[in-house]
């Protein structure tokens, strides 16, 4: 059986994460005795070095605290590889091994984990619009769905459902918000952005 010590530290993020096809969630663990019913994996970087891949990744105590706070797992293994792997590779790999442990010896396990759906794309960035302007969401998760809301409220399944670009600025204001839902995937992060028409908010 492979054993890996991970040291589990506090961390806060300063800069963007990457790769989300790489975000998952995992199946409940237990923290220094406290039980984490639905943290969320981000793989956030592999190097390899002969035949050791090193990883590097966030274990956060929910989807809540997602870009927020966390707990970092940088771990070590060796793959019997003489080239590099994918990261595809690699997390299945990582989801085929057994004995994991956080540093306090508390199991973890990244087998049955599901992929978060990637956050929906907003063509236009917030800024001020004075002019209706045309607003693209997109998505690059497999057969994702796009729902959204133009007062900033939080999108559910039952909220509009992204079909064609729309218009944003002019002689509104708004704030867009969308997810994206897929099967097989847990539903992805907020897109959110203001749109705003600055002269006409200045007249009233």
């Amino acid at each position: 059986m492979k054993k890996i010590l991970f040291a589990l530290a506090a961390l806060m993020l300063a800069f963007p994460l990457a790769a989300q096809q790489f975000d998952y969630t995992l199946a409940p663990i237990s923290f220094q005795g406290l039980a984490v019913p639905s943290p969320v994996l981000h793989i956030q970087t592999v190097s390899w070095t002969g035949s050791t891949y090193t990883v590097t990744a966030l274990v956060y105590p929910s989807l809540g605290a997602y870009q927020t706070s966390g707990f970092s797992l940088p771990g070590q293994w060796a793959f019997p590889s003489t080239s590099s792997l994918t990261m595809a590779q690699v997390w299945s790999n990582l989801q085929g091994m057994s004995g994991l442990q956080l540093a306090n010896n508390d199991p973890i396990s990244f087998a049955g984990a599901v992929p978060l759906a990637a956050p929906p794309v907003l063509s236009l960035p917030a800024g001020n619009y004075p002019t209706a302007t045309s607003l693209t969401i997109t998505d690059s998760t497999p057969g994702a769905a796009i729902y959204y809301t133009l007062d900033g409220t939080q999108p559910t399944t039952s909220s509009t459902a992204y079909t064609a670009p729309f218009l944003v600025g002019g002689q509104n204001g708004e704030t867009v918000k969308a997810i994206a839902v897929a099967s097989g995937y847990t539903q992805s992060l907020n897109a959110t952005a203001q749109y705003t028409n600055a002269q006409l908010a200045a007249q009233q």
